[in-house]
């Protein structure tokens, strides 16, 4: 219990239920109180960020994964300054299939979005690959031997932007194609 008389350690197992089991608003405010009752505890930030990431609208997608990057990358600090092999390897190995998991919804997302608003599946793709980037980048400047997971999604990150460009410049092209014949049938007409 903390001075307020809340059982923080209750409070995140509650939160990690909701988390679990796809709660996720519920968790974050959750994770939002043990983060307040007690400071120093390194998932709670993290997994707040995590759940940040889910219901919320797909021009938002960006934003949240720069800021799961960013709470990835001070967790896996933590979690090396806790100098203990057997937590670092469970909690880095949580880590990276929780970052898995939102790099296939983000892929999701992006190529569900594609037809509907190109702009941004690509952006929604883009961010989904600056994620797994630079949270594969984290990994390997603190020596984690779990990166080999993040690593293949990269590459078929680079080829889902690659396609989602080239469909962009398509449709595009179309349009433009589109305005000129309407552009020409008006003067003829």
């Amino acid at each position: 219990m903390n001075g307020l008389g809340i059982d923080i350690e209750q409070l995140k197992q509650t939160a990690l239920t909701e988390m679990e089991n796809g709660q996720h608003k519920a968790a974050a405010s959750h994770f939002d109180m043990v983060v307040i009752g007690d400071p120093n505890d390194i998932d709670a930030p993290f997994f707040r960020a995590y759940c940040n990431c889910f219901e919320i609208k797909l021009g938002e997608m960006p934003n949240a994964a720069t800021n799961f990057t960013n709470a990835f990358c001070r967790y896996v600090d933590a979690v090396k300054a806790l100098n203990d092999p057997a937590a670092e390897r469970e909690k880095l190995d949580k880590a990276v299939t929780m970052l898995s998991g939102l790099v296939a919804m983000y892929r999701t997302n992006a190529s569900n979005t594609t037809f509907i608003a190109p702009t941004v599946g690509l952006s929604i793709s883009s961010a989904a690959k600056a994620m797994n980037a630079n949270c594969n980048n984290k990994l390997k400047s603190v020596n984690a031997n779990v990166s080999e997971r993040v690593t293949v999604n990269n590459a078929s990150l680079e080829k889902s932007n690659k396609k989602m460009t080239g469909l962009l410049v398509a449709i595009i092209i179309l349009g433009i194609i589109t305005f000129a014949a309407f552009m020409l049938w008006t003067v003829l007409l």
